[in-house]
């Protein structure tokens, strides 16, 4: 079984990020799909190579990162980014959600279980 796991931003230690953990640990060979990671922060939960982002335009690479993790920026483009992520070639996608990580889209036949946080403050 292909198992793929979302979280919004793996930016911090948090609720939401044991959760994660929490199925990272239970699938270790699943890759992990999230929009921001800070790997100074998160790098021993989450190791860079299990961790996929979306491809984000030039400029965003170019941001210092005072301002790329500075997410509340960009809340307002996260829903959109989080829908282009790929998620066909999996059986089933977990995700840890308290924003947008719900509306991901999985076009086919993978099943979508989310743990849904309490909502954004």
């Amino acid at each position: 079984m292909e198992v793929a796991i979302v979280q919004e931003l793996l930016t911090r230690r948090g609720g939401a990020e044991r959760i994660t953990k929490i199925f990272a640990d239970l699938f270790p060979n699943a890759p992990i799909y999230t929009l921001l990671y800070d790997e100074e922060k998160l790098g021993d939960w989450f190791p860079r190579n299990r961790v996929h982002t979306p491809k984000y335009p030039a400029w965003f690479s170019m941001l210092p990162k005072s301002l790329k993790y500075n997410h509340h920026l960009y809340l307002k483009h996260f829903p959109k980014a989080i829908e282009t992520l790929e998620f066909h070639k999996y059986d089933v996608v977990l995700s840890s959600s308290s924003a947008f990580a719900h509306g991901i889209i999985t076009n086919g036949d993978p099943k979508h279980v989310c743990y849904v946080h309490s909502p954004a403050r």
